[in-house]
């Protein structure tokens, strides 16, 4: 899934979604194959971003200014900088709260 691909399912709210739709499909593809040895993994992981789906959305956060941390946040960022930062959010909350 290229950046703006991703930026879309985000902007859509259907990010988790569609995650775990490519699980199944993975699961689903395996299994033809007859290989179940992480299946119970890939079933666990697609009800959990089922759940996410249904409750939560992701929403843009400012940067964090203190140095330290801002380093270690940008390492764990999927964005640019100049983009700013995501967190997951209940739904219902205002982006930035």
């Amino acid at each position: 899934m290229d950046e703006s691909c991703l930026q879309f399912h985000i902007e859509e709210n259907d990010y988790f979604g569609t995650l775990a739709t490519v699980l199944d499909l993975v699961r689903q593809d395996l299994d033809k194959r007859g290989d179940i040895r992480n299946r119970e993994t890939l079933v666990r992981l697609r009800d959990r971003l089922m759940h996410l789906q249904k409750g939560y959305r992701i929403a843009r956060i400012e940067p964090i200014n203190d140095s330290e941390s801002s380093a270690r946040h940008a390492r764990a960022r999927p964005f640019s900088e100049d983009r700013g930062s995501l967190r997951i959010a209940k739904r219902g909350l205002r982006s930035g709260r």
